[in-house]
């Protein structure tokens, strides 16, 4: 098999599967619905879900002040002198 035509059929074989998975914006078909016991489609979130994520994010945001001031010394101790 000649390099073009392995070429010609790995380029055919990944636009098939690009349009078997490819991501839908706008839209669900009616059948991928039903999901969860639910018709409209939208989703659902709970304030003691948000709470919980900004709980999380805070937590975060505190541990990357306090664990970046460790890089500090040795990143000035690398730097020019």
């Amino acid at each position: 098999m000649s390099f073009e035509q392995e070429w010609t059929q790995l380029k055919t074989a990944a636009a098939e599967k690009q349009d078997a998975t490819r991501t839908r914006l706008n839209g669900v078909p009616d059948d991928d619905r039903r999901g969860a016991g639910r018709t409209d489609g939208d989703l659902v979130v709970s304030q003691q879900d948000l709470a919980a994520v900004g709980d999380e994010a805070f937590k975060l945001h505190q541990r990357l002040g306090t664990d970046g001031d460790h890089a500090k010394q040795s990143t000035a101790a690398a730097g020019p002198r």
